[in-house]
């Protein structure tokens, strides 16, 4: 795989299937099944579903990874179903699986689904639930999202969202890079009139950052074509209106 931790790969097509095979460039290789992470976290989101079977057509095995459910927690609590860490100072228990190989995170943006969980809050969705209150209750809760995601970062991030009769997809394998892009794409549905911070402003972004978890700055960043389909015009100004919300612009050999 190619040594990308700044680029963000970009591809439009009409259908999951046009847009899942560019992604897999960004795909950790794996010797049995790739764990994927969906967002949100719940089963039967088509986009996920149908990205899934675009990559098993391709040769690339995938699992749903979800978090248990509360009682599992009462039920299992099997001390090695839990990877101890510590988040500035907090002792924590994450589900061992998120730590155990790597995952792909697989976020579906759409009018119905833009409040997240994003890239680097998803691995604190797989805290013990008693933890997961304890770093809810805990001020800057949503900053130290970020130290939980530093153990548990995933391999490949990829944004999927509808555009132009199409699907407009983003992938790449540095978590505040996809996290941006995440934060912005979900902006446009927002009311124009609603003051919103910027994505750079984000806690867990913030924390990320000072964790040195990826990218600092917008010139750290970088975007580039994943195939040589051309994108429509109303996808082209999408991508610039969210480059332009990140600090960053979309070279003219996109589109």
């Amino acid at each position: 795989m190619p040594n990308l931790p700044t680029t963000v790969l970009v591809a439009w097509a009409p259908s999951i299937v046009g847009v899942a095979a560019p992604l897999t460039e960004v795909l950790p290789p794996t010797v049995d099944t790739l764990s994927v992470v969906p967002a949100p976290l719940e089963r039967g989101i088509s986009s996920i579903g149908e990205t899934r079977s675009a990559w098993q057509r391709h040769g690339i095995r995938t699992s749903m990874l979800l978090p248990h459910p509360p009682v599992w927690s009462v039920l299992s609590p099997g001390a090695s179903r839990w990877h101890r860490i510590d988040a500035a100072g907090l002792a924590l228990r994450l589900d061992a699986r998120i730590v155990a190989r790597p995952y792909a995170a697989v976020l579906a943006l759409t009018d119905n689904l833009r409040q997240g969980p994003f890239v680097l809050d998803l691995p604190a969705r797989f805290l013990h639930p008693v933890d997961r209150l304890r770093l809810a209750a805990r001020p800057g809760g949503l900053r130290l999202q970020a130290d939980v995601a530093a153990v548990a970062l995933p391999a490949a991030s990829i944004l999927l969202t509808p555009v132009a009769d199409g699907w407009l997809a983003l992938s790449g394998t540095d978590p505040i890079a996809t996290e941006l892009w995440a934060l912005s794409l979900a902006e446009r549905w927002l009311g124009r009139d609603i003051e919103m911070q910027g994505p750079w402003e984000d806690p867990s972004v913030q924390r990320a950052t000072e964790l040195e978890l990826g990218v600092r700055i917008p010139s750290d960043m970088t975007i580039r074509a994943a195939s040589d389909a051309p994108l429509p015009s109303v996808a082209r100004e999408l991508l610039e209106e969210t480059a332009s919300r990140l600090g960053m612009q979309v070279p003219d050999t996109i589109g």
